[in-house]
This record gives structure tokens, C-alpha cells and sequence, in this order.
């Protein structure tokens, strides 16, 4: 993957964890609003794809000390 398509991958991503899309509807999963969950579930999705996008375009250090 190009550096570029990383960061566009990392920036629809970021944009995806916000729940704007709920409507004022009193919907409780797990004991919380239905927005939150999905806040929680994306932030969690959110950091699984930042480390891959990371793994990926870190220079790897081939030196063994």
C-alpha cells in the first residue's frame, strides 16, 4: 500500500467512528445508548486499522543490537 492510500484509508476511518447518523431514539444496548456502543466498537475498529496502516508503512529497522 501507497503512504498516500494509508492516510486516506487512516481519514475515512476517523470519519466513520462518529455517530451522527443516530437519531434522537432512546435505544439502550448493553446499558448504554445505541451511539455509544457504536462509539466504543469504531474507536476500538479505529485503532486495530491505525496499527496496520502504522505496521505498514514504519521503516523497518534491519539491525539487530
Amino acid at each position: 500500500m501507497s503512504f498516500s492510500r494509508n492516510i486516506l484509508l487512516s481519514l475515512i476511518a476517523l470519519v466513520l467512528t462518529v455517530p451522527w447518523f443516530f437519531s434522537e431514539e432512546n435505544i439502550r444496548l448493553v446499558g448504554m445508548p445505541a451511539w455509544a456502543l457504536y462509539a466504543v466498537v469504531a474507536a476500538v475498529v479505529y485503532s486495530i486499522i491505525l496499527f496496520i496502516v502504522i505496521e505498514k508503512t514504519w521503516p523497518k529497522d534491519d539491525s539487530c543490537e
